[in-house]
């Protein structure tokens, strides 16, 4: 803390998690975080609009170890069965086979924000741009019936978010027995995978590179096939009535009359709303309050 107005922060972290196999047991976590008190300046001394006015950056790590105990392992499981008329006791690997190589996923993020309020601190308000990578997520992948079990936790690629966040406060009424205040809040969020084991799109677990990671991967729906276009609805199999799906293409990339579903699906939508809107009001008349918030 420089003058009180120029701020920085250092921070080194090494955190352990005994749920992973050693070797990979452990991770670094650094950040580093900077303030610029600009209202505190001498060229802001003759304003009199700005109660507060400051400057941040930041960046840092963050790790997840999200693994249950021994789910590095492959573990058996106990199977009660009737042999003729004599109760008997079987064991075999569970559905999702261990996995000795899980790591800590990590993401690394940066930030810009600006924090600000005038009219003597009547309204207030923030403004963040944030950039984060996340590398060696932790998913669990379904596999192939062929392997012999269901599914196993691994760290298979890598995601990019990015997106800002605006934050607004107002103090409407303040009086000795009323008060009223208002918060509004908004973020835009664009989430993507860039990257996946074998450097190619999961189509099995509906991982598609370039989307977020939960996607809907679907035939796309266009409406319902109507009498007048019966001959064309049986030549996809389907009658007057049923639902009517896109044609994308065959094997070439163009529409060939059929429908498959390694050539005619799409991501048709995501878990992960592209934006988020919060409004919310305080009210306080005496010893009574009212809260009141919408949320989109």
């Amino acid at each position: 803390n420089y003058k009180g107005k120029y701020l920085l922060t250092l921070t080194g972290r090494e955190d352990g998690a005994s749920v992973l196999s050693k070797g990979n047991q452990w991770a670094f976590f650094p950040s580093i975080a900077a303030a610029w008190g600009i209202n505190d300046e001498a060229f802001m001394s003759s304003q009199n609009l700005f109660t507060d006015l400051k400057l941040r950056v930041s960046y840092g790590v963050a790790g997840n170890s999200a693994v249950r105990p021994y789910q590095t392992q492959s573990n058996l499981m106990l199977i009660p069965f009737q042999w003729n008329e004599a109760s008997a006791l079987a064991y075999a690997l569970q559905p999702q086979v261990g996995n000795p190589d899980l790591r800590w996923e990590l993401t690394a993020t940066k930030d810009i924000g600006l924090d600000f309020s005038i009219l003597k601190s009547r309204v207030s308000g923030s403004f963040d741009y944030y950039d984060s990578e996340t590398e060696d997520l932790l998913l669990l992948r379904q596999l192939p019936p062929t392997s012999g079990v269901r599914s196993t936790l691994q760290n298979i690629g890598k995601t990019h978010n990015k997106g800002f966040e605006i934050s607004l406060r107002t103090i409407n009424i303040t009086s000795k027995n009323f008060e009223w205040s208002s918060n509004f809040t908004y973020t835009h969020n664009k989430e993507e995978i860039v990257e996946l084991v074998g450097k190619q799109s999961d189509i099995a677990n509906s991982w598609i590179i370039g989307y977020p990671i939960n996607s809907f991967y679907d035939y796309e729906k266009v409406g319902i096939w109507q009498t007048a276009d019966s001959a064309l609805a049986k030549t996809y199999g389907y009658k007057p009535g049923d639902i009517r799906v896109s044609d994308l293409g065959g094997a070439d990339g163009k529409p060939d009359g059929k429908l498959d579903a390694n050539n005619d699906r799409k991501v048709v939508g995501s878990e992960v709303p592209r934006y988020s809107i919060g409004f919310s009001n305080d009210i306080r008349f005496k010893n009574f309050d009212l809260n009141i918030y919408v949320f989109a």
